[in-house]
C-alpha cells in the first residue's frame, strides 16, 4: 500500500490504537517528551510525520485516522496546542485483517526502533505480538511444503522475515522470543497441605529413581558452579565499575532485566528446596 503525505487533523486521529508499542506513563516519566516539544518549536517543526490509516467509517466520536506510530511526537504537538499535523496516510483498509495488522504493527516496530530504540521490554512484548498475527497469517503447518508441492514457496521462518521486516537483528529477536515465552509460562503450583475434615493430608511424594537422582545431582552441582562463577563476576564488576564503561540506557535496561528474571528464577526455586534437611 502507498501512503500519501498531507498535513491532518490532530482532533480527527484515534490515539487509542491497536498499534501502540511504547509503555508510556505520565508526560513527566518521559524525558525525551521535552526535547520533542523544543524540536516542534523550533522553525524545523516537525521533521518525521506520523503516520496513519484513514479509516473507512468515522468512529462514534468522528475520528476518521488510526494512529499507527507516532504518539509521542503527537502528544507533543497537543501540548504545543498544533491544530493540524503532517502525516504519512495509508488508505482505508481491511484493519480486521490479520494481515494488514501485521504490515501496519511491522512499520510501527521499526519506526519505533530507528527514531529512538525501544526498552528491551517493549521490544520484546512487540515482538511477540508480531508472532502471533505471522502465525495467524503463516500458519506454521503451511511452511512446509507437501510432497511434490509446485505452487507458492512456503513463508520464511518468522525470525526471518522479522528481521528484514523491522531491521532488528535476527539474534536479538531469537533471544527476546525465548524471553517472553519463559515470562508467559505458568508458575508450578507450590504443594500445599490442605485440610478436609479436620484432618490434615500432606501431599504424597514419591522418591525419584536412581539415575533421576544422578541427573538431579548433576545439575544441582552445575547451579552451583553457576551461581559462585556470577557472583564472583558481579563482585568484580561492582568493584571496577566505572563511569568511562560506555553502556546505553538499552544496555542498563538489559541488565536490569536480566538481573530481575534471574532474581525470580532464584526465587521460585528457593521456595522448592526442603528446609531443615539435606537434598
Amino acid at each position: 500500500m502507498d501512503a500519501a503525505v498531507r498535513d491532518i487533523p490532530i482532533a480527527k486521529i484515534d490515539r487509542a490504537s491497536r498499534f501502540q508499542i511504547r509503555q508510556h506513563g505520565a508526560d513527566d516519566d518521559d524525558p525525551t517528551l521535552a526535547s520533542l516539544k523544543r524540536s516542534l518549536a523550533s522553525p524545523e517543526g516537525l521533521i518525521h510525520p506520523i503516520v496513519v490509516v484513514a479509516l473507512g467509517e468515522p468512529t462514534v466520536s468522528g475520528r476518521t485516522y488510526e494512529l499507527i506510530t507516532g504518539h509521542r511526537r503527537l502528544r507533543a504537538a497537543l501540548a504545543q496546542q498544533w491544530e493540524q499535523i503532517t502525516a504519512r496516510v495509508y488508505p482505508p483498509c481491511d484493519l480486521t485483517d490479520a494481515g494488514t495488522r501485521l504490515q501496519f504493527l511491522a512499520i510501527a516496530v521499526r519506526e519505533n526502533e530507528e527514531r529512538e530504540g525501544l526498552r528491551p521490554a517493549e521490544r520484546r512484548e512487540a515482538l511477540w505480538r508480531l508472532k502471533e498475527l505471522y502465525e495467524l497469517v503463516h500458519p506454521p503447518a503451511s511452511s512446509r511444503p507437501a510432497p511434490g508441492h509446485t505452487g507458492q514457496p512456503p513463508a520464511p521462518a518468522f525470525t526471518t522475515w522479522a528481521a528484514e521486516a523491522t531491521s532488528i537483528p535476527r539474534r536479538t529477536i531469537q533471544r527476546d522470543l525465548q524471553r517472553a515465552l519463559l515470562a508467559r509460562k505458568p508458575t508450578k503450583p507450590q504443594p500445599q497441605e490442605q485440610q478436609v475434615a479436620g484432618v490434615v493430608k500432606t501431599p504424597v511424594t514419591h522418591p525419584a529413581s536412581p539415575s533421576a537422582s544422578a541427573e538431579a545431582n548433576g545439575q544441582l552441582q552445575s547451579l552451583i558452579d553457576a551461581g559462585n562463577t556470577f557472583t564472583a563476576t558481579c563482585e568484580h564488576l561492582r568493584a571496577t565499575w566505572s563511569d568511562q564503561l560506555t553502556t546505553t540506557r538499552c544496555d542498563l535496561d538489559e541488565i536490569r532485566a536480566m538481573l530481575e528474571a534471574l532474581q525470580r528464577a532464584a526465587a521460585a526455586l528457593l521456595a522448592e528446596l526442603p528446609v531443615g534437611e539435606s537434598l
